[in-house]
Formats: C-alpha cells, sequence, structure tokens
C-alpha cells in the first residue's frame, strides 16, 4: 500500500521522472520478492536472539529496518541540491527502499508465521 503514496509523493513533490519513480518502485518490488522467500526460509530456522524468541527476533529486525529507512524514503535528499542529477537521487533512495522492503518483509513474516506457532504450544 505505501508504494500508491510512493509514486504520487516522488513525481508530484520530489519532481522525480516518472521512469525513474517507476525503476524505485520496481527496485523496490523486487528487493520485496527476493526478501520474503529469504526471511521466511531463515525464520524458520533461527534459533532466536537471547531470550528473545525466533519470531519476535525477525519481528525486531524488521522493525528497526522499517524505522530507519521510511524518513528517508519519504523527505527529500539530504546530500543532494536543485543541480543534482536525477539518477544520482536515484542511487540516493534506492538503498533506503531496499532496507525497507527487507525490514517489512521481516517484519509480516514473522507475525504471521507465530500465529500458528502460538496455537501450537495450546495444544
Amino acid at each position: 500500500m505505501w508504494f500508491t503514496y510512493f509514486l504520487v509523493y516522488y513525481h508530484s513533490v520530489l519532481n522525480f521522472n516518472t521512469t525513474y519513480a517507476g525503476v524505485l518502485l520496481l527496485i523496490g518490488q523486487v528487493a520485496d520478492g527476493v526478501c520474503t522467500p529469504l526471511v521466511g526460509y531463515e525464520s524458520d530456522r533461527s534459533t532466536g536472539c537471547g531470550w528473545y524468541s525466533r519470531r519476535k527476533s525477525w519481528h525486531l529486525v524488521g522493525t528497526v529496518c522499517v524505522i530507519f529507512s521510511f524518513p528517508f524514503i519519504f523527505n527529500p535528499c539530504l546530500a543532494c541540491s536543485s543541480s543534482t542529477p536525477q539518477w544520482a537521487s536515484l542511487m540516493y533512495f534506492a538503498p533506503f527502499i531496499v532496507i525497507f522492503q527487507f525490514g517489512w518483509a521481516a517484519t509480516q513474516i514473522s507475525h504471521l508465521s507465530l500465529i500458528p506457532e502460538l496455537d501450537r504450544k495450546s495444544t
């Protein structure tokens, strides 16, 4: 859902070319497509971190990634000026989008996989 506002923000507010805004969206969707199965696989096999269970550990890592990256995605480029080419701005935003997508996948997968695990313990 966030990517609906993403396109409007990058095109209308940051004045990105529609092609560059679309490329950033594509980078995010590809990152999500790669991260989601990898996070699911790793969260099933990990043991957790300290006294935190494996699902809660992945949820915490994902939440930290989302909290860290989201402000950078929806704010103007910190190192850019009006004369900065858009491809340089694209290179600035791309890593934050990948970190966000990894964090979103980690949070969502660990959250949804916690439900059957809790039910298994009650029976």
